[in-house]
Order: C-alpha cells, then structure tokens, then sequence
C-alpha cells in the first residue's frame, strides 16, 4: 500500500523553501518512487496490486493547504497513469481519496490480520478460532468502540483493509477468505447505517 504524507498548514504566501521541499518529498516523490522499486517484484508476481492512499484534498479545496493538495492531485494522476501503463505487467493500480482521519498528525485505519493456510478439512478447533478472532471479530468491535468519537467529529471515515481473498478464491484457504468476506459486507452495511452519523465508510481490498 502506497501510504505516506505529511503537511503543514499554511496560507500559499507564506510556505518556505523548505516547508514546500519537506511536504513534496514526503508527500510525492516517496510515493513515485515508491512503485518504481516495488514494479520488478509486481510484475514477476503476475498478480501485482497496487493502492495509493490520496486524500480528498487533491479533488477539491481544503483547508489543508495547497502544497498538501497538489502532492495528492499529483498522486491521483499518477494512479491514473499507472493503472493504464502497467495494466500490460497484470499491475492493478487504485487509489483511495480519504477525508480527514484523525491521526497524532491532525481516527485510525482498521486493519489487522493473520493467518494459516492449509486445506479445510485440516483446520482445528484451535487454528479456526484464533483467526476468526484476529481478522473479523476485531475488526467488527473496533468500529463499535470508534463510533461516539466518529459520530462527534462531524467528519467520521473509517477505512477497512480486507483482502482480494474476501472477493474470489485465492490460495490462502477458506478461513481467511470468510473472515475477508464478512468484512467487506459489514463496509458495505455500515456504510449505509452510519452514513446518517456523517460517517463515511470505504473499504480497500489489496
């Protein structure tokens, strides 16, 4: 996942030299390169995925800044440019534009996972549980626990990270591919029950 930023919240006037060359590159070319080095290992793999976390700030005006906002413009348009250029590689390239989540920086990405691959018939009462708990059971109360600060916020985005597995069958057995499915339908169910709360809920599926 293609994941870094910073900022610093100034009106345009105002940013240095140096203010603008420390949000750039933490905020661009780290995450240009970034792809650069990872397509050798993407393309090799036949089934490379990648997904740049942008920030609604690169589609519209924000308070946030307007270097902030160009470095997610610009990663925006690189999704684009990737998704097309090594579509040929079998490199899927997307992009999640996020609201403000409230971090140490400015609330928290769910995502926890584990797992154990084996034939289902070989799963024991032992191996079953520990990943159920771990991958869905955590990720079903943690939003739970979020909610009363999400819903006060005004602003709530909660941003799940599942699986391709949760979608169509993979290698990486029937456990884990049922904890990812049943995740990516509570997204969808919260999204909808919790969109009157002025919470947004979006799910990412690498």
């Amino acid at each position: 996942i293609n994941n870094v930023g910073t900022n610093l919240r100034k009106p345009t006037v105002e940013y240095s030299s140096e203010n603008y060359a420390k949000i750039m590159s933490t905020n661009w070319e780290s995450a240009f390169h970034f792809p650069q080095i990872a397509h050798p290992l993407l393309k090799a793999s036949g089934v490379g995925s990648i997904v740049c976390i942008s920030s609604v700030a690169g589609l519209v005006h924000l308070s946030s800044g307007s270097v902030y906002g160009a470095t997610k413009g610009a990663l925006n348009q690189l999704t684009m440019n990737l998704a097309c250029e090594w579509t040929w590689d079998n490199i899927r390239t997307n992009c999640v534009a996020l609201w403000y989540i409230k971090t140490s920086l400015v609330e928290p990405i769910n995502n926890v996972g584990t797992n154990l691959t084996k034939p289902t018939v070989e799963y024991s009462n032992g191996y079953y549980p520990k990943i159920m708990s771990t991958n869905w059971e955590s990720t079903f109360h943690f939003p739970q626990i979020a909610h009363p600060l999400l819903k006060a916020s005004g602003v709530g985005s909660i941003v799940c990270i599942f699986s391709v597995a949760g979608l169509v069958h993979l290698s990486s057995g029937s456990v884990y591919g049922a904890t990812n499915g049943a995740l990516n339908q509570l997204t969808r169910n919260l999204a909808c029950e919790w969109a009157w709360d002025n919470i947004r809920t979006n799910c990412v599926a690498p």
